[in-house]
């Protein structure tokens, strides 16, 4: 139902449909996966040894080709090769399309030795050490269709000596917390907040990215303003930022900050209350290459009570109306 998805009414909906979701993302994901392996089974053709198959979907209704970013599971047991004085290893695999060209990909991070289970029908599960690579590839992918890659290691006599990957440099990082690509350039300011630039027409969009928290006296449907606000507002303090990864495809940062809020609202005073509980707000911005917006996603870790959390990017665009997105139309409002 439309009220208890969105988590209103009282607690127990809410806890009742935390187990629905659980429900509904098994299931999917097991259809997901099982669909995409008998993909990958189907494709022709016959695999070498230290080689396997990589399945991408895109479910939307329309071409992409642009920059992706996904694990690689490598079996440990493949070749790895060390740079610079060998202080750390890593599996050392190239990338192919279907048709044999070879595709240049970024690493961006890996966790090695991680445990994964093989289901089969006639036998008992298994379980697989793997390596997860994460990596960034640029990939034409057909509108609700698929791309096959194959994944390729290198034979142990050459993993020492062959290059694995592609130049990480230049990245599209160009400042201590800047990064640009053809289209757009992206500034992190030390409270946390952006600073977007459209290259293509010159605006200017400031203050992107900032949070705002006030009290709210409402119920799980309807926001209720306190008299009392007190708002608290982020951008006043210093901002952590982390660089995630920087290469020519694609420069991650990662902003933390910590916004002291009020426990709840006092109902003898009607205000929010002097106690204070921090909140986490950690934030990933991903630019990749070629691309026309900006990704951010954002987590928080709250445990406050009677407020409202909102993040603002402001547009400057004066406007009468505006267009909503509804199910099966676009409407102006």
């Amino acid at each position: 139902p439309h009220d208890s998805i969105c988590g209103c009414s009282i607690d127990t909906v809410h806890e009742d449909m935390r187990y629905r979701f659980s429900q509904c993302r098994q299931i999917a994901e097991v259809i997901a996966s099982e669909s995409l392996t008998a993909l990958a089974a189907a494709a022709p053709g016959e695999l070498e040894a230290r080689e396997m198959r990589l399945a991408l979907f895109n479910p939307l209704s329309c071409d992409r080709d642009e920059v992706f970013e996904f694990d690689v599971e490598i079996p440990v047991d493949w070749p790895e090769f060390g740079e610079f004085f060998g202080y750390e290893s890593k599996p050392a695999f190239r990338l192919f399309d279907s048709a044999g060209r070879e595709i240049a990909y970024q690493r961006l991070g890996m966790r090695r030795d991680r445990v994964r289970g093989r289901h089969r029908d006639t036998a008992y599960p298994q379980t697989r050490h793997v390596h997860a690579v994460r990596i960034a590839a640029r990939l034409r992918l057909p509108a609700l269709g698929f791309a096959l890659l194959r994944v390729a290691g290198l034979a142990p006599a050459v993993s020492d000596v062959e290059p694995t990957r592609h130049p990480c440099a230049p990245g599209l990082r160009t400042g201590h917390a800047r990064m640009e690509n053809e289209h757009l350039a992206v500034e992190i300011h030390a409270g946390g907040q952006m600073t977007l630039t459209d290259k293509r027409s010159g605006h200017v969009y400031a203050g992107l990215n900032a949070f705002e928290d006030e009290a709210d006296l409402g119920d799980g449907w309807n926001h209720g303003p306190a008299a009392n606000r007190r708002d608290v507002l982020s951008g006043g303090g210093t901002a952590q930022i982390e660089l995630l990864w920087d290469t020519p495809l694609t420069t991650a940062f990662a902003i933390r900050q910590t916004l002291a809020l009020p426990e709840a609202f006092d109902t003898r005073t009607q205000a929010r209350s002097d106690a204070r509980e921090p909140m986490l707000v950690e934030s990933r911005i991903v630019l990749r290459a070629c691309a026309e917006s900006v990704d951010v996603e954002t987590r928080v870790v709250n445990a406050a009570d009677d407020h409202r959390l909102r993040v603002l990017f402001p547009s400057s665009v004066a406007a009468e109306t505006y267009l909503a997105d509804t199910p099966f139309d676009v409407v102006e409002r």
